[in-house]
């Protein structure tokens, strides 16, 4: 196998570590060891999807040309075991690696799931371009699109496949069957006879943490992880530099370490349409380091969806290494953020979000213009965080470290209590939770009611 394989071992996290997250306190040192140990995961799909790609669909496995893209990151890791590395641990690596994983499930035809294997071509190509070693490799085309990750993507309607080389000092090229090659332009400028459409940077304003994100709507792998729509058009991305900006300002200046830890865990944004009923967001344990959301209305919501989203990516990371229950009792709880009931360790990893985003209320409320309405959020989330918690805190299916976990939670919200609200945002707050407790409870027959 590919020879950064020394990374594939056992890795142990310290109770000190162990008690930083739990306490939502995870630090840049603490998010390393967390990347570290994603990053043997991704080795270990890695091998998996060789080994039963190779066993179970040859035929798809040698028109995909697995084994060049694998050579040719075994390449990389010699000379660059740096960049092998990076790229390996790109959230594109393990959401196409569970993604092929996945379809070994499904049925598709050889076609599809070759292209779906040869992802992995693109990627060694990345590590390739970055590390400044000679590609030649044959890349799926989907959907009009060869799509590099984190780099961008040449819109190449018609064939399936083309030829991608890339030769330092010269540049890169994709060589569509029958065609003259076309230059891809690697960067952030434009390009390509109009055809490249680059990822989309966002980077720190001046005098705050230093922080650079994709947002990339072309990845294939990170397009279907997420199984909703992207946005089109321009608008959205003018959206997305307008408020990080300011959203990025207000977390380094009122929770700077909370933003040194989004810095060094998040790497990309995943483009999502907004539903009718407002902002959605979301995370894949398949993807460590990436999130998805749909574009921000303002600042603070955009800063309240990345604290929110940065505790799934942690706590996801941290339930890879060790689980929280024992078993799943069959028990369901109510989760005021939620319509449906949820299992025990549901309820623990949204309880973990929403401690994110109250921290977050707390911190920010004297500084954003509308205060009422942090103040309501704050003390809206400290209230169903209070009830949460006490119902993980009886529950049954909880192993010793998902009670260490609690714990730990319970300990971190204790400051909360002695925090003043204005009257009309606590009684806006009560309104809220009242609202949405009656909806949960008359929408479903009292039988069916858990705790």
């Amino acid at each position: 196998m590919i020879e950064i394989q020394p990374s594939v071992r056992t890795h142990k996290l310290s109770g000190r570590d162990f008690d930083l997250i739990a306490a939502s306190a995870a630090g840049p040192g603490t998010i390393a060891v967390l990347a570290r140990a994603e990053l043997s995961k991704h080795l270990l799909l890695l091998r998996t999807v060789m080994a039963v790609g190779a066993d179970r669909f040859p035929s798809a496995y040698s028109a995909a040309g697995l084994d060049s893209g694998f050579q040719l990151l075994t390449d990389v890791q010699r000379t660059d075991p740096t960049t092998a590395a990076q790229v390996i641990g790109l959230p594109h690596f393990g959401a196409w690696a569970f993604r092929c994983l996945s379809g070994f499930h499904r049925d598709s035809d050889d076609r599809e799931r070759a292209a779906e294997l040869g992802r992995l071509n693109a990627l060694a190509a990345l590590a390739a371009i970055r590390s400044g070693l000679e590609a030649r490799l044959r890349v799926p085309v989907r959907n009009g699109a060869l799509a590099l990750p984190t780099l961008g993507a040449l819109h190449l309607p018609g064939p399936a496949w083309a030829e991608l080389r890339h030769t330092p000092g010269v540049g890169t090229f994709a060589l569509p069957p029958g065609r003259a090659g076309i230059r891809l332009p690697i960067g952030e400028g434009s390009g390509g006879n109009g055809r490249w459409s680059p990822v989309a940077r966002l980077r720190n304003p001046p005098g705050s943490v230093p922080v650079e994100v994709l947002v990339d709507d072309v990845d294939p792998a990170l397009g279907t992880t997420y199984r909703r729509g992207r946005p089109g058009g321009e608008e959205p991305d003018r959206r997305w530099r307008t408020h990080f900006a300011p959203a990025w300002r207000l977390l380094s200046r009122h929770h700077g370490e909370r933003a040194r830890a989004l810095a060094a865990a998040l790497h990309t944004v995943v483009p999502l349409a907004a539903r009718p009923t407002g902002r959605t967001s979301g995370t894949a344990p398949s993807a460590f380091g990436a999130v998805a959301m749909s574009p921000p209305g303002d600042a603070a919501s955009f800063a309240e969806a990345l604290v929110h989203e940065f505790q799934h990516v942690v706590l996801g990371a941290l339930n890879d290494m060790m689980p929280f229950t024992e078993r799943d009792s069959g028990a369901r709880y109510y989760a005021p953020w939620r319509p449906d009931a949820r299992p025990v360790d549901g309820l623990l990893h949204g309880c973990y979000a929403y401690i994110g985003v109250t921290e977050f209320w707390r911190r920010v409320r004297a500084h954003v213009s509308a205060r009422h309405r942090a103040h309501v959020e704050f003390a809206r989330w400290r209230s169903a965080v209070e009830r949460t918690l006490d119902a993980l805190e009886e529950a049954e299916a909880l192993n010793e470290a998902g009670v260490r976990l609690v714990r730990g939670m319970r300990a971190s919200t204790e400051a909360w209590r002695s925090e003043r609200v204005p009257r009309a945002a606590q009684r806006d707050a009560d309104t809220l939770n009242a609202d949405h407790r009656l909806t949960w409870l008359t929408s479903r027959p009292a039988e069916a009611r858990p705790r």
